[in-house]
């Protein structure tokens, strides 16, 4: 047998020794990660025992540290971000305050929203930071004979959650000349034209207007829920039967 018969890595003479691809990491059912690296090396290496039973456990030790390098790499781009330390970073560098009851979601949404605030202000960043912080869709109404002018939401019914982050991010990028007005979408009576009484009979009267049953608030919702008087106080009563996590 000639030198370069055979390649490393490889049984059968096709890859090139540790090919020339980035690490790849194998799903395992016993481990965050693994990493194979018994691909890199040549099969007589493979076949004694030591060998084989080093580069598993450091295929499992490599594995678990290229599962570290991704989730850092998830947090360096605002996007991306999903855990409790990498929403902070970007909070700190941007000046934000999460409120204690923001989720990850809802804190990436406000991040995203405040990189936007250093472009121009235009109804289109206006229609993109609305719909980032809220998920819902909305339109931007110019009135400019007025100097101002109308964020419409129109993807749902009744007040949308997070319109609070929405002002903020407003009177942050908007010319200071421009007033405007927040509009939410309730359901006409000529939208009910197709329902009957029993249809509508499910629902509040308030719950009609968004065609949603709403629940009650009780006290052992209050109770079960993440909230305390500190944390409560600033929310009037009707925001507070809003509250999800209130509602039994």
């Amino acid at each position: 047998m000639k030198y370069g018969d055979l390649q490393y890595g490889s049984d059968a003479g096709i890859q090139l020794y540790g090919d020339s691809e980035i690490i790849t990491v194998q799903e395992d059912p016993t481990a965050e990660g693994y990493v194979d690296l018994e691909r890199y090396v040549p099969e007589f290496i493979k076949s004694m025992k030591e060998f084989h039973e080093w580069l598993v456990a450091q295929g499992y030790e490599v594995g678990s540290e290229w599962e570290l390098v991704k989730l850092i790499k998830k947090q360096l781009f605002a996007y991306t971000v999903d855990t409790e330390w990498g929403c902070l970073l970007w909070e700190k560098l941007l000046g934000l305050q999460a409120a204690e009851a923001e989720t990850i979601e809802q804190r990436r949404s406000s991040i995203i929203a405040k990189l936007r605030t250093t472009q121009t202000c235009t109804p289109e960043l206006l229609k993109a930071i609305t719909e980032e912080l809220t998920g819902v869709t909305c339109t931007i109404i110019e009135d400019n004979p007025h100097y101002s002018f109308v964020i419409q939401f129109v993807g749902q019914y009744g007040v949308v959650k997070n319109v609070r982050a929405v002002k903020a991010r407003v009177d942050e990028i908007k010319p200071a000349h421009l007033a405007y007005e927040i509009l939410f979408r309730y359901v006409l009576w000529k939208e009910l034209t197709g329902y009957t009484w029993n249809d509508i009979s499910i629902y509040t009267w308030d719950g009609l207007r968004i065609l949603a049953i709403i629940l009650h608030v009780t006290w052992k919702g209050l109770l079960n829920a993440p909230y305390t008087w500190k944390t409560i106080k600033a929310q009037n009563w009707i925001t507070v039967t809003n509250l999800e996590d209130a509602k039994t």
